[in-house]
């Protein structure tokens, strides 16, 4: 897994990915792969942009991702599974026994060979340790701007306000001037938080993934891609996608999101999956008084 493909970029049905790993008819390896790939794709993906738009009839179901990130979450979890079959099944300790013995090991074999790039996924890749540097540096670029959602979703509607929780009241945590109390404050209580260059930057695009983006950092790690280096990753990876209820609530919380943040004027990726699932309220407590008051006296000027 070499050479970086990172100028291609995959359209990437979301709903299609979800439909899979909710069917326990599927082998669990094969969903394991699937959920590893969805994860990614949520995680590096972004909206598509107008002339990829007009090739969709349902353009808000999709994502453009980066295609050898897609192919190495396909690649890297499959080889991490395979690892793991040979560890519990004893796979090549006996003689008569190896690895295309095994249906679930040709199942995994064949989700990354059988298809037209199926030897491009393995020369376009990248490897473990280096898939696993971008997971931890996406996850520092998000922390940079995730504050703008939590203040979003935790802002109450108060009469006479003229502020409506949406994006641009969101938007004055990055503007105090540093040395001022309303940067001391709020920088407290958001230690990741950057410049008003960081939010303007993954506005639109980047708000599009927002409800899983605040799940992942605010609510547990949900849907987070383990790093794949890690000694538990398939084991873990593997309990994930068989535990097909907490998927589904996991897809319920984030359309509970969804439909909070779409109603303070954010515009996020649609799920249509063939068993819809109901929204599963998620807690959210209300700003604190301190920090609601210093959003509420940043001059939009500064």
């Amino acid at each position: 897994m070499a050479k970086s493909q990172s100028g291609l970029y995959r359209l990437y049905d979301v709903s299609a990915a979800g439909n899979y790993i909710l069917d326990i008819s599927n082998s669990p390896y094969l969903r394991a792969i699937r959920l590893y790939e969805l994860q990614i794709a949520i995680l590096f993906g972004r909206k598509l942009n107008d002339r990829q738009r007009q090739k969709k009839e349902f353009p808000d179901r999709w994502l453009a991702i980066s295609s050898d990130l897609l192919a190495s979450a396909c690649v890297c979890s499959a080889m991490k599974l395979l690892w793991y079959m040979h560890k519990t099944r004893c796979i090549g300790g006996n003689s008569r026994l190896n690895i295309l013995d095994d249906s679930d090991a040709r199942d995994v074999l064949g989700r990354v060979l059988r298809t037209p790039a199926g030897l491009k996924k393995i020369a376009t890749g990248h490897r473990p340790r280096v898939l696993d540097i971008k997971l931890r540096n996406r996850r520092r670029q998000q922390r940079r701007y995730v504050p703008l959602y939590d203040v979003s979703l935790r802002w109450e509607m108060i009469e006479g306000s003229k502020l409506k929780g949406g994006w641009t009241t969101a938007k004055r945590v990055f503007t105090p001037k540093a040395g001022t109390e309303a940067h001391d404050i709020i920088r407290r209580y958001y230690k990741g938080l950057r410049g008003l260059s960081t939010a303007q930057k993954y506005k639109d695009k980047g708000d599009f993934i927002a409800g899983f983006v605040w799940l992942r950092h605010f609510h547990g790690g949900v849907f987070r891609p383990r790093e794949v280096e890690k000694a538990s990753f398939a084991r873990k990876l593997l309990a994930e996608a068989n535990d097909v209820d907490g998927l589904r609530r996991i897809f319920g919380q984030y359309e509970f999101i969804k439909a909070r943040l779409e109603g303070r004027g954010y515009r996020l990726l649609a799920l249509d999956l063939t068993q819809p699932v109901p929204a599963v309220e998620v807690p959210i407590s209300p700003l604190s008084e301190e920090l609601r008051e210093a959003i509420e006296t940043v001059e939009t000027d500064t």
